[in-house]
């Protein structure tokens, strides 16, 4: 249990690292985020503001379907990345597992580092 707490701490971590990077201007006070949807809709939209057109098509349908919206912006950087992202499914985020948390804030984090 410790170790998870560990790692819980250090992807808070680096969701802080991720919004100093791409000056979102919002703080994340509860690792709840880390498996809340909107989370990376919010930072998405900093750290790749080009697909902000595409991302708002995809939000549009967010309230009836937050894990389908998650998975339609997975399935879109994935694309437009050029990415692997078949390890990470909308549906494990939400339900706070935290392998899949894991592999995509990190891969946000990276993205984040190149727009420093």
């Amino acid at each position: 249990m410790i170790q998870n707490n560990t790692l819980i701490a250090q992807l808070m971590d680096l969701l802080e690292d991720i919004a100093q990077n791409t000056k979102y201007p919002y703080f994340f006070n509860s690792e709840r985020c880390l498996a809340e949807p909107a989370t990376y809709f919010d930072l998405c939209q900093y750290i790749f503001p080009e697909l902000k057109p595409q991302f708002y098509q995809i939000f549009k349908n967010y309230e009836s379907s937050p894990v389908n919206s998650l998975d339609s912006l997975l399935s879109l950087l994935s694309e437009v990345l050029d990415i692997d992202l078949s390890k990470v499914a909308a549906a494990e985020i939400t339900k706070f597992n935290i392998n899949h948390i894991k592999r995509f804030v990190v891969i946000l984090h990276e993205y984040s580092k190149m727009i420093k």
